[in-house]
């Protein structure tokens, strides 16, 4: 098979920035993706009504056919009175992020029980939780399983609450995920599923959080995105920084991967004889978890290899300077 041709995606996490950079990130994603999610972890927060369609025009103005999914941020004292008025106006999901355990995060949850009126509202409303799931006190490689405890208490605690597991990254969380109620389901990225601690060890401009793991974590991964399982689904975590932003001492945590998505996915699930899940991967299963009708559009993917710029808009993209045998239908 050289060319396949599927549904076009969603990608259900991505990172658009803000700014004048924001036309660059949107248009780039715009070439795979019907519509993505978008975190609202900017500089403001994305927290009220007001923030939600200030970012969402920000984005139309400079995309054609893109669907940006708006998200608002969760924090410590967020009013549960606003969740009706969010949803009404097309808010999908509100994300939960863990202080301190990744950008732009410091304001986040210390402790989850202070959310319990919001999730209260947000199940009532049929809004989904976006969960950035660590332990940010834990050891590095160790902040995800941690988090796992919590995550099954505010599943036991909210079991009608849909529920996604971000950018899993350890394979404690694919057996959870797989355990848990059909309202539970895990996201999985494209570095997720290549890189490991040690490649991020050899090049910080793919350090992101959660950090890639070892080898046996990356194969649950692999595992659950090759399954066909329909509680896994596509979720970039693309997050551009500039390239001086990645470099020196702790570099930002953050990578760029909107560029390479579609061609180094179908390379990797055609490369392990399961070409024929991809679609379902990126392009209906969260959907359907979102409760979205699919797309009606389609793109193609052909076996023809492609170059990685070494920098795109001031940003070293993931796998910059390689290869991929796969690359985008003109």
């Amino acid at each position: 098979m050289n060319e396949i041709t599927i549904i076009k995606p969603d990608d259900f996490h991505i990172h658009l920035r803000q700014g004048s950079d924001l036309e660059y990130y949107a248009k780039e994603s715009e070439k795979q993706f019907k519509r993505g999610i978008i975190m609202p972890n900017t500089v403001p927060p994305i927290v009220t009504v007001n923030d939600v369609n200030r970012y969402r025009d920000e984005i139309l103005k400079v995309t054609e056919g893109f669907e940006p999914l708006m998200t608002f941020k969760i924090l410590p004292d967020s009013d549960p009175g606003i969740i009706s008025e969010l949803k009404q106006n097309k808010v999908i999901a509100g994300k939960y992020y863990p202080a301190g355990a990744t950008t732009n995060s410091e304001d986040g949850i210390t402790d989850w029980k202070i959310m319990k009126p919001v999730l209260k509202e947000m199940e009532k409303h049929a809004m989904v939780l976006s969960i950035h799931g660590e332990v940010p006190d834990s050891f590095l490689l160790n902040r995800e399983r941690d988090f796992l405890p919590i995550l099954d208490e505010i599943h036991r605690t909210f079991p009608k609450l849909r529920i996604v597991m971000e950018h899993v990254s350890c394979k404690e969380s694919i057996d959870y995920i797989n355990s848990a109620h059909d309202h539970v389901a895990g996201s999985i990225s494209l570095h997720h599923l290549i890189s490991t601690i040690e490649d991020v060890i050899n090049d910080t401009s793919i350090k992101c959080m959660p950090i890639p793991k070892t080898p046996e974590d990356r194969e649950a991964i692999r595992f659950a995105a090759f399954s066909g399982n329909r509680k896994f689904f596509f979720g970039s975590d693309s997050a551009p920084h500039k390239v001086e932003g990645k470099i020196g001492f702790n570099p930002k945590s953050g990578v760029y991967t909107a560029p390479v998505i579609l061609p180094k996915l179908a390379e990797l699930f055609y490369e392990n004889g399961v070409l024929d899940k991809l679609e379902n991967f990126v392009s209906v299963y969260g959907a359907r978890f979102y409760k979205l009708p699919l797309n009606r559009e389609h793109i193609t993917v052909i076996k023809k290899p492609m170059i990685v710029p070494d920098e795109m808009y001031g940003v070293r993209p993931y796998l910059a300077g390689s290869e991929i045998s796969w690359s985008l239908k003109n």
